[in-house]
Order: C-alpha cells, then sequence, then structure tokens
C-alpha cells in the first residue's frame, strides 16, 4: 500500500492556511500561524488544554506609519526582523548591482518599529523596503 493511503482518513478534514509573501519562507510568519491555529483548536477542544501555555505578547498601537521605498534600482536586503525597533539613522537596507556591490544604502529617518518590510531581492525604483510604525 503506497505511503499516501496508509495516511489516508475520510473523517478528517485538512485545512490549509497561505500567509505571507509568495515564494518565501518567513519562519516568524509560520510560527505565529501555527501558534494561532493551536490556540484557536484548543479553545474548540480539539486540542487539550496546556497550563505551560505562554501569553500573547503586548501589542503596540501605533499612532501612524509609512512605508521607506527605495529611490534607485538594485538587489534589495531588509536587515531589521519584524517587530524590531529601530532609532533614527539606523542602516536598514542596503542595494547591491549584480557584482554584489553596495550601491545605495537606507537609514530610518525617525524612530519606529518595523510593521513591514520587503522580502523581494529585485528592489526596482519605488519598491517599498520597509513599513515603519510610528508609537
Amino acid at each position: 500500500m503506497p505511503l499516501l493511503k496508509k495516511g489516508y482518513n475520510p473523517t478528517m478534514k485538512p485545512l490549509t492556511i497561505e500567509v505571507g509573501d509568495p515564494n518565501v519562507f518567513q519562519p516568524g510568519m509560520i510560527n505565529r500561524t501555527q501558534a494561532g491555529v493551536e490556540r484557536a483548536l484548543t479553545r474548540l477542544g480539539a486540542l487539550p488544554r496546556s497550563d505551560s501555555a505562554s501569553p500573547p505578547a503586548l501589542s503596540v498601537i501605533c499612532s501612524r506609519s509609512f512605508w521607506l521605498c527605495t529611490n534607485r534600482d538594485g538587489l534589495l536586503t531588509v536587515l531589521p526582523d519584524l517587530i524590531e525597533t529601530v532609532n533614527k539613522g539606523d542602516l536598514i537596507a542596503h542595494q547591491t548591482d549584480v557584482f554584489g556591490e553596495v550601491i545605495c544604502e537606507y537609514t530610518t529617518p525617525e524612530d519606529g518599529i518595523v510593521i513591514g518590510k520587503s522580502t523581494n531581492a529585485v528592489g526596482e525604483t519605488g519598491a517599498r523596503i520597509l513599513h515603519l510604525g510610528i508609537e
């Protein structure tokens, strides 16, 4: 019997979740999604309750936010992670040419928290770099 048929159970329902950017594995997003699904299944009684579960992280309320964008073409590398705090003047990204030479660096215009970021390496002029939230 093929392995696929051995694991088949007609009474079980599959669940597919799509999050984040296409063509990219985003471990942080995968972990948060898994934790959310486990919390939902626990609340519905499908999983046993665990006393060792950690409480959810505190939320950050931003008074405003904006995207920082590239001003030229190049291969884009965004440095900070999501929900990382950055300070005015911090290096947040750089662009290189096809030979790996840095052609442009980007810094934060003010203090804030990273609430979104580009994961696409192709950064044409005007491409989004980072979504900066201001508390």
